[in-house]
Order: structure tokens, then C-alpha cells, then sequence
């Protein structure tokens, strides 16, 4: 995880066990097959970026992550956390 992505955790998601508990499943997820979750996002450079948006479940809101892929390394990097707000529909 970079700073970036522990800072944006800490302030918005740290006191809730429920996201925490998402996070943690996500982490395992992308640990075992990081291409198995997120989308590709096209960022130029050579490592492969991914984002991806996590259902609202229950007590748990909707977050969305920014990851990045780099096969050369071998290392997986959490760039971006947020909360996605409730989207309203017309």
C-alpha cells in the first residue's frame, strides 16, 4: 500500500470493522490474481493500473480502489482508496 492510499483509508474508513473487513478480503483477492478484480485503466506508463469499485453490502459502502500491476517487480501497490457516494437515479 502506498501512503497515499493509507492516509485516504485512515481519514475516511479506519473506525469501520465492516470496510476494514471488505479491504481485508480485497487484498487477499488481488494477492492471489490481481487481474481477477478492477478494471484497466489506460495511465501510460509500463506497469498495468487497475480501479475497481466494490458493491454496497449491507452495512458496507461502496469503495473504490486504485492498484497497480507491475509484473517486473512482482508487486501489487494499493494507490487510491475513496468511499463512493450513493448515486441517485433519474
Amino acid at each position: 500500500m502506498s501512503k497515499d492510499f493509507e492516509t485516504a483509508f485512515f481519514k475516511r474508513a479506519a473506525g469501520d470493522q465492516n470496510i476494514k473487513d471488505a479491504i481485508f478480503a480485497f487484498l487477499d483477492a488481488i494477492e492471489r490474481n490481481p487481474r481477477a478484480l478492477g478494471e484497466v485503466v489506460p495511465l501510460g506508463s509500463d506497469a498495468e493500473h487497475r480501479v475497481y469499485e466494490s458493491p454496497r453490502i449491507g452495512r458496507v459502502p461502496s469503495f473504490g480502489i486504485v492498484y497497480e500491476i507491475d509484473d517486473k517487480r512482482g508487486v501489487v501497490t494499493c494507490h487510491s482508496f475513496m468511499l463512493v457516494s450513493d448515486r441517485q437515479t433519474d
